[in-house]
């Protein structure tokens, strides 16, 4: 098998006469440079034989062993991952919208709770109010219906 690499000075890919036989090509600066090159020459890639157009081996390189080639090919463990953090993270949003609900509610009632109070003690003060009045009117006439016994033993 023949090995190759990408040759910076020349701008092209070459045959690597120093690789020893059964490495794999690992050399990043190989994404993105040179692909049509790479057009019908057989690459072993982690134990899978690649045999075809040079720019699909380009980006399963560089999409799964690293290089500066951007573009990232779909994963499915990874969507999951993704999928489930995301699940997680809207799961704890609507822990924490249902929790700041539950908090006003609770402060709606404990307000509602305070205005009942106030409401009790405005009224309680009210028949105080009443009942100190009524026994000044029950005082009074009691000292009018005094002052008429006196006159009228005063007259007898």
């Amino acid at each position: 098998m023949e090995f190759m690499s990408y040759n910076e000075s020349s701008n092209e890919i070459v045959q690597d006469e120093n690789q020893e036989e059964g490495m794999n090509v690992s050399d990043e600066s190989l994404c993105g440079k040179g692909a049509e090159q790479w057009e019908d020459v057989k690459y072993e890639i982690a134990d899978d034989v690649f045999d075809g157009d040079a720019n699909d081996y380009s980006n399963d390189y560089c999409n799964y062993g690293g290089g500066d080639n951007n573009v990232q090919r779909s994963d499915p463990i990874l969507e999951e991952a993704e999928e489930e953090e995301e699940e997680e993270e809207e799961e704890e949003e609507e822990e924490e919208e249902e929790e700041e609900e539950e908090e006003e509610e609770e402060e709606e009632e404990e307000e509602e709770e305070e205005e009942e109070e106030e409401e009790e003690e405005e009224e309680e003060e009210e028949e105080e109010e009443e009942e100190e009045e009524e026994e000044e009117e029950e005082e009074e006439e009691e000292e009018e219906e005094e002052e008429e016994e006196e006159e009228e033993e005063e007259e007898e």
